[in-house]
């Protein structure tokens, strides 16, 4: 007896109206402008099914939007949109996007399709990667969002159809696949999991507002991670938070990072930390130590105006694009250091920007040397720094190196040194001893 088993999937259309058929007002029914540099009108001439189709005409550089509100949402459901577009207009071109709010209307998680394009007179069908609706979702905007080519000048318009909308919530989603940290980050710059839906776990080793970082005990290369909540604050985390985490990887500009969070579970709390992995001046920061807690032994600031709160120290990078030095960022702490003093530093390494980066998680994780201290760590002598070219320096015994404000050795010597044979500026006198005497001219 041959037996057959069917599998039945039970899919429920969440728009209203997605094929355009009625209209009021001058516009489709249940759907609202959100912008108003475009026109939108019914087409019967060109469509793709049924009656009617919608006519946008872009006038305007600024991205245009068409919006559906949808509130009857399933958090932890499978959904998918789609839409079919006439774009034979080379100066506009158009792409679904979706926005999930919570109860306070701040914005928890995004979703898009792929834009039309020019080279075909056919519909053109855009469908988004299967996503799932995140915990404390209220609200999910379905819009149409309508592009300039950077081809308008006063008095063009793009004109492009849209029609046959679908938003489709597919049921409960199945359980994500559980990957280690270690595993999501894999053995090169990007993520081999990268665009993929997993579960994770990992304890907390620092917060910044809603966003956190999460690691592998004990801890070790490859074994950090950013989480990124944006706007949600629930469940709020807190160092040393044992969590499961389960949402879609992807690589935010060269950051691997899991982002658009369905899930987020605390096991419990009060974990012990991972060990940081305790670096020096002569250790390089790379890919391994993205998303791991670190300590910085002797952190010169050879840099305190970077802009943007950051602050440059001895310390080297070496990314795809970028062999230079290492920025203090302010994500969790603003702190106002002096050039060629010296400190040790706790936060987790993150890369924004195309620099890698430490983020103190507070002030007490930035802790002032004093010249004896860090002439003791490390074997690294003290600084200091010449302002003006009118001093000489008596150094009888021992080595010393004069470094530019950005780290580059100038003169290397033993024995007296000379400060007027440099231009007026800041540099840096190392020395191996700690006896100094300073002369005037």
């Amino acid at each position: 007896m041959l037996v057959l088993t069917f599998l039945i999937i039970f899919q429920t259309e969440m728009l209203t109206n997605g094929g355009f058929e009625n209209w009021s007002g001058g516009l489709p029914d249940s759907w609202v402008k959100e912008t108003y540099e475009y026109q939108v009108y019914p087409e019967s001439t060109r469509v793709y099914e049924g009656h009617y189709s919608a006519k946008f005409i872009l006038r305007s550089t600024a991205t245009q939007r068409l919006t559906q509100y949808i509130t009857n949402l399933t958090p932890g459901n499978q959904y998918v949109y789609s839409l079919y577009v006439y774009d034979p207009d080379t100066m506009g071109k158009i792409r679904g996007y979706l926005r999930f709010y919570n109860e306070e209307g701040a914005q928890i998680a995004y979703f898009y399709t792929n834009y039309s394009h020019t080279d075909t007179t056919l519909w053109q069908f855009l469908q988004s990667d299967t996503f799932i609706c995140p915990q404390g979702a209220e609200t999910l905007h379905v819009e149409i969002r309508l592009y300039d080519e950077n081809t308008w000048e006063d008095g063009d318009s793009a004109v492009l159809y849209v029609d046959s909308l679908s938003l489709l919530d597919l049921g409960p989603a199945p359980e994500p696949p559980y990957h280690s940290i270690s595993e999501i980050q894999g053995p090169s710059t990007s993520s081999p999991f990268n665009d993929s839906i997993v579960t994770t776990s990992g304890i907390v080793t620092a917060v910044f507002r809603n966003n956190f970082f999460i690691e592998e005990y004990p801890g070790g290369v490859r074994k950090g991670l950013y989480i990124y909540r944006g706007s949600v604050s629930s469940p709020a985390v807190h160092i040393g938070d044992s969590v499961v985490v389960k949402g879609k990887v992807t690589e935010y500009y060269g950051n691997t990072q899991l982002q658009n969070l369905f899930e987020v579970d605390i096991i419990d709390s009060n974990h012990p930390l991972p060990d940081p992995i305790v670096m020096s001046p002569q250790d390089t920061i790379t890919e391994d130590h993205e998303g791991v807690f670190v300590f910085l032994e002797n952190a010169e600031c050879i840099n305190d105006s970077l802009g943007h709160g950051e602050w440059e120290i001895n310390y080297r990078f070496i990314s795809t694009s970028r062999d230079t030095f290492l920025h203090v960022d302010d994500m969790g702490v603003s702190y106002t250091p002096t050039v060629g003093a010296h400190y040790s530093i706790y936060g987790v390494i993150t890369f924004t920007y195309g620099f890698f980066k430490i983020e103190p998680r507070t002030e007490a994780d930035i802790r002032f040397l004093e010249v004896e201290e860090s002439s003791k760590t490390n074997n690294i002598p003290a600084t200091i720094i010449l302002h003006t070219p009118d001093l000489s320096i008596a150094y009888p015994r021992g080595n010393w190196k004069i470094y530019s404000i950005n780290g580059r050795c100038l003169k290397a010597g033993k024995g007296p040194v000379k400060a007027n044979l440099f231009r007026k500026g800041i540099y840096f006198l190392k020395l191996n001893e700690r006896t100094l005497k300073i002369l005037r001219n």
